[in-house]
């Protein structure tokens, strides 16, 4: 028995196109800092950019655990089939850009054993950003138990458990990096590789799973909700982010430390305000530019780093020493890989570089249901 249900959703493809746009932002206008070409007022505007978008891998983690739960229960869940499907649409196009990767990594004299098989696991090689794939499918493969646990009498249990885990998860290790505790062999052992485990995002995931269990409940809920609490929800959290992130880098003296990253109590509470509000306005904004961006997001989230890489080489001093070439830089790194990625996913094969739109999914659901 497959349960699947294919009903679009299309508040998703708003959330997506918002975040993968968050996602450019913090790869591109980071860049005036990694550089170190910017003066200390265009590093300040590029470190805005980069904390305003750090909602934008917590809402694709709990996209992906709204859609498991809305899709699919436990009786009759076709796990190999489900995990099978995954591992080809993820990893397909992982692997081939993971293998450029490698031929990148190259050109640095990084290319060995150890450095490859680290590269293929987990992600972290030149495409830096393809540690998602490795995460994601870390909850694909754990699917059953997920939808154990979100089940009507455990759901709610659940959801607030693995959140009360994830925020003191994320404290324990700010505490560390911020010297408030000591480093231990423990933290170091749990802590390593932080980003790519997921555990660090459980709380993101068990919340999609709640949603994911009532969707039609939650909108009546959002709805429901008036626009100034989500607005003063929205802005009390965005302003203990920076206030979170200027005393990181007062205690460490250094604009990419730890706390620049996702792995914070407070971006865990900015991410859900920001879910909440983003949702609302889906419900009344409807951008298809937006919503095309979204469906098409996996694919820019693959070919973007390549495309700001084509930038820096040709004019890293034009794009990446101010504020105004960094802006432009991301334009046009959001308009290219768009055009690349609608161009190439036209063709049948073309899933193999760019991955599956959201839309050709749908498709293939509702053919195999």
């Amino acid at each position: 028995m497959d349960n699947t249900r294919t009903q679009y959703i299309p508040e998703l493809d708003y959330l997506r196109g918002v975040s993968i746009i968050g996602v450019l932002l913090i790869h591109v206008v980071s860049e005036i800092v990694w550089t170190g070409r910017g003066s200390h007022a265009n590093r300040n505007y590029a470190m805005f950019w980069n904390q305003w978008s750090r909602f934008c891998v917590p809402i694709f983690i709990f996209i992906s655990g709204l859609l498991l739960t809305y899709r699919y229960r436990l009786k009759g869940f076709p796990y190999y089939r489900y995990v099978k499907r995954r591992w080809i649409d993820l990893f397909v196009p992982y692997m081939f850009w993971t293998l450029l990767s490698i031929l990148n990594l190259h050109k640095w004299g990084h290319i060995y054993p150890q450095w490859v098989r680290n590269t293929v696991l987990t992600g972290g090689g030149y495409y830096f950003q393809l540690y998602f794939i490795p995460l994601i499918f870390q909850f694909h493969l754990l699917s059953p138990i997920w939808l154990y646990l979100a089940d009507d009498t455990r759901k709610r249990a659940f959801a607030v458990l693995a959140v009360l885990f994830n925020l003191c998860y994320l404290g324990y290790y700010e505490l560390i990096f911020l010297r408030i505790l000591p480093e231990s062999s423990f933290s170091r052992v749990i802590f390593n590789n932080i980003q790519q485990r997921f555990l660090a995002w459980i709380g993101y995931f068990a919340l999609g799973c709640l949603v994911g269990t009532n969707l039609d409940g939650f909108r009546q809920w959002v709805q429901r909700l008036p626009w100034w609490h989500l607005g003063a929800f929205y802005g009390i959290s965005l302003g203990l982010l920076f206030w979170d992130y200027h005393y990181s880098v007062l205690v460490t003296r250094n604009l990419m430390n730890p706390g620049e990253n996702f792995m914070r109590p407070v971006v865990f509470l900015y991410s859900v305000a920001t879910a909440l509000l983003l949702w609302k306005v889906a419900t009344i904004h409807k951008s298809r530019l937006l919503r095309s961006i979204g469906d098409l997001s996996f694919g820019i989230y693959l070919v973007h780093v390549a495309i700001r890489n084509i930038l820096k080489k040709f004019a890293e001093g034009f794009f990446f020493s101010n504020w105004a070439g960094a802006s432009l830089a991301s334009l046009l790194v959001l308009a290219l890989s768009y055009a690349l990625v609608w161009l190439v996913s036209k063709d049948e094969d073309g899933w193999i570089i760019v991955g599956k739109t959201s839309g050709r999914k749908r498709r293939g659901k509702a053919i195999s249901s």
